[in-house]
């Protein structure tokens, strides 16, 4: 919170704050946000897993990355242990904490993008990394693509957004 011309005002968008509320609740003011970081950014670890793991599998529009099981485990390694991500989780300020949890909707987003595609669910994390950093509405530019990618070429490609981006753009 920050004072100024005798009003507060908050520097931050709410979602991490949000997030921590019920832990605050059980823990009272002497909650660690650093130990909420250091879970979440480890759950994350988890979702990079899952992502590669779902890239690598062949779906009726990709063909699939040919990754195997263990390299699913080395990028999710790396990416717990090679990257900011490491040093931002276990931190526990306000800036790291909203990182994670960006990064977190983010991985959310874009497993539905490459999985079953439902514009309600990827909009929905999408929603909820914006109230984290809004700069990453722009997210929404990647289903989009996916959206054209997947309507294949054809002459009313240009005059007609895809089936899936027209979803999208009623939800959000």
């Amino acid at each position: 919170v920050t004072p100024s011309g005798g009003r507060l005002y908050v520097a931050f968008p709410p979602l991490p704050a949000l997030l921590m509320l019920p832990f605050v609740a059980v823990a009272g003011p002497g909650f660690n946000d650093a130990r909420f970081g250091l879970g979440l950014g480890a759950g994350n670890a988890a979702l990079v897993h899952l992502l590669v793991r779902r890239l690598g599998a062949p779906a009726p529009d990709r063909p699939g990355v040919p990754l195997g099981r263990w390299a699913a485990v080395a990028v999710a390694a790396v990416f717990a242990l090679g990257t900011v991500h490491a040093s931002a989780a276990p931190i526990g300020r306000v800036w790291f904490t909203a990182h994670v949890v960006t990064v977190a909707c983010l991985l959310l987003y874009l497993l539905e993008c490459v999985g079953r595609g439902r514009p309600l669910v990827a909009g929905l994390a999408l929603a909820l990394a914006a109230l984290t950093r809004p700069t990453v509405a722009l997210g929404g530019l990647f289903w989009l693509l996916l959206a054209w990618r997947a309507a294949g070429p054809g002459p009313g490609l240009r005059h007609r957004p895809g089936r899936r981006a027209a979803r999208l753009a009623r939800f959000a």
